[in-house]
């Protein structure tokens, strides 16, 4: 996709919800989060487009200079946030509100087939004569055989949460899926079981639910200490202890198998489970069997697979949650990674990791350091590749901009252009 298509169909797009803006009190805006909303048809001919809105799919001619011409507008299913054409005749249209598929035939304009699959579907792939459709609240896939399209799909359970986005290997032998809220393997001790071994439950209500409860077996360990260079204020003299009676994140050790604070403190006999960290699925299409990929971010917003060399590339932010204090040691306004997290298939899905703000000093004045936040990016989102890998385009949900990705670079420094601190982006609003 050439850049100046680019920028036009992302000014498309947008002129597709501004009016409805304007005529907020006639219209209830459930605010549904776009997956995969707009696509060009396998020839370039077509760029589709979902109207969330107004509930259609919206058809464009591509002219030779790259224009669009309005083509067509097909009523969908509500809060349609993903288009995948199948072929340069038909498109598939995920209504996440609906919880439907729509198969438009885009030379009929007209929807041909409605799929009823589960609890908010997000997203849809192909491969393998199947597709694989995405049911976020029911964290599987619903697998569909293209040939009969009327038999029950096949169900593939993913151990994650909110399953958003799919994309397709290049040899169609693979699909991968990516969890909105896979986690990053912390949890949090209630403050009443630190102070008393309590969590002021109800033993009865517990039995009936068969429920545990969420004390201790044993005494908890001590509140950690401040950290280094901290020092608490002599004036607060409540409570009398000096530490305050408050809730602790703590973070799973893989290596010592054990629920720890951040002064290594063991916490496992507070918290008789475990939980795992399972952001990116690989399914084969042929036997629909999951190799999941641990550790790749906490919210992942999207996939895709690089044309040239096959990586996988993974937007997402990585919580900082585990980090205590507001404090120049601790977190200090940077609560979140900004990163692409890429896989390699090739060698057993090693991962590497691009902070996308290397550019940012975290001891900047942000009373001067506006040049700095114009060039950082905030919750990096969806990721098309132009037909060798070399450019990528990475639209950033918090930050109004598009930004420009060098396919060959796999470090922050270089990552949107030779120089950081100046990337190669362009403002494109909300």
């Amino acid at each position: 996709m050439s850049e100046r298509l680019l920028a036009t169909a992302a000014a498309a797009l947008l002129s597709l919800v501004a009016p409805w803006a304007q005529a907020g009190d006639t219209y209830v805006n459930f605010e549904v989060s776009h997956v995969h909303p707009i696509a060009l048809t396998p020839s370039g001919a077509k760029l589709l487009a979902v109207n969330t809105p107004d509930a259609l799919l919206e058809v464009f001619d591509v002219e030779a200079d790259g224009s669009l011409t309005p083509e067509a507008a097909v009523p969908v299913g509500l809060e349609p946030v993903s288009v995948v054409p199948r072929t340069d005749a038909e498109a598939w249209v995920v209504n996440n509100l609906s919880d439907s598929v729509s198969i438009v035939d885009l030379g009929q304009r007209a929807i041909v087939k409605t799929l009823y699959v589960g609890d908010d579907p997000t997203d849809v792939a192909f491969a393998a004569g199947k597709a694989f459709v995405a049911v976020s609240q029911e964290d599987a896939l619903w697998v569909y055989d293209l040939a009969n399209l009327d038999a029950a799909p096949a169900v593939v359970p993913l151990f994650a949460r909110d399953i958003r986005a799919l994309a397709v290997s290049a040899d169609g032998s693979t699909v991968y899926a990516v969890a909105l809220e896979s986690g990053n393997e912390t949890t949090v001790v209630d403050a009443n079981v630190i102070v008393d071994n309590t969590a002021l439950l109800d033993p009865a209500r517990l039995t009936a639910l068969g429920l545990n409860d969420m004390a201790c077996d044993g005494s908890p360990p001590p509140y950690p200490p401040l950290p280094p260079g901290i020092t608490r204020d002599p004036a607060l003299t409540d409570p009398p202890s000096g530490v305050p009676e408050v809730a602790l994140i703590v973070r799973w050790n893989g290596t010592s198998g054990q629920w720890e604070d951040e002064a290594g403190q063991d916490w496992s006999h507070c918290l008789p489970f475990r939980l795992p960290d399972q952001d990116l699925f690989a399914i084969d299409a042929a036997t629909l069997g999951v190799t999941p990929v641990a550790h790749v971010g906490t919210s992942l917003f999207d996939v895709s697979v690089h044309p040239g060399n096959g990586k996988i590339y993974v937007p997402n932010t990585d919580a900082r949650n585990a980090v205590r204090f507001e404090h120049p040691l601790g977190v200090q306004g940077h609560v979140v990674n900004n990163r692409l997290s890429v896989a390699d298939p090739a060698n057993g899905y090693s991962l590497t990791f691009i902070d996308l703000n290397t550019h940012i000093d975290r001891g900047s004045d942000p009373a001067t350091n506006h040049a700095e936040r114009d060039a950082s990016i905030s919750q990096p989102g969806m990721l098309a590749w132009n037909a060798d890998g070399s450019v990528g385009y990475l639209t950033a949900i918090g930050s109004r901009k598009l930004f420009r990705v060098d396919g060959a670079c796999g470090a922050g420094a270089c990552v949107f252009g030779a120089n950081r601190a100046a990337p190669s982006a362009v403002e494109v609003g909300e």
